[in-house]
């Protein structure tokens, strides 16, 4: 099941899978069975954003302001300025598909 009975985004991608942004980590439900992803690279397992950019890799954020995506079936650290990330918490979707610091875009997808 899920690893949390908080969820704070839910997100279909295009694979079909249903994604989970829970209080204690990412989790996919396969029509089947769900799978938790977890990483020492996770400095927090609260996931708050999901996404699914143009080349249909899920990227998130947790409650630290890291920047990550699930590829090859790991969670990978995505590059993003150190600094920055800790000031990021706000992420929208829509046609400018970025992560702001104030009104400020610092990452697009």
């Amino acid at each position: 099941g899920l690893p949390s009975m908080t969820i704070y985004r839910i997100l279909q991608d295009s694979k079909g899978y249903i994604w989970f942004g829970t209080a204690n980590g990412i989790c996919r439900f396969d029509g089947y069975r769900f799978k938790t992803f977890s990483s020492p690279l996770l400095g927090n397992n609260e996931i708050l954003f999901l996404s699914e950019d143009d080349r249909q890799r899920l990227i998130f954020i947790n409650m630290k302001g890291q920047l990550l995506q699930v590829k090859d079936e790991q969670i990978a650290l995505r590059q993003l300025a150190t600094a920055i990330a800790q000031h990021s918490r706000r992420c929208f979707r829509g046609s400018a598909r970025c992560c702001a610091v104030g009104s400020k875009c610092i990452h697009r997808w």
